[in-house]
């Protein structure tokens, strides 16, 4: 749910494709820390925000 809401988010950015998947991890990693978790690497932060943006383009077609 968190990676669906960061890409949500990211869409609405005047950034274009790998800026936006980069703003939507960093939203992510915020988040995580945050919430007090730690130690997820990058790839799978990365993989999370791949894996919503493939269901919100599926969505759209």
């Amino acid at each position: 749910e968190l990676a669906v809401w960061a890409v949500n988010e990211a869409e609405h950015s005047q950034d274009g494709g790998q800026a936006k998947r980069q703003y939507a991890a960093k939203l992510i990693s915020d988040q995580l820390k945050a919430k007090g978790i730690t130690g997820i690497d990058e790839g799978t932060i990365y993989g999370a925000v791949e894996t919503a943006w493939k269901e919100a383009i599926k969505d759209v077609k």
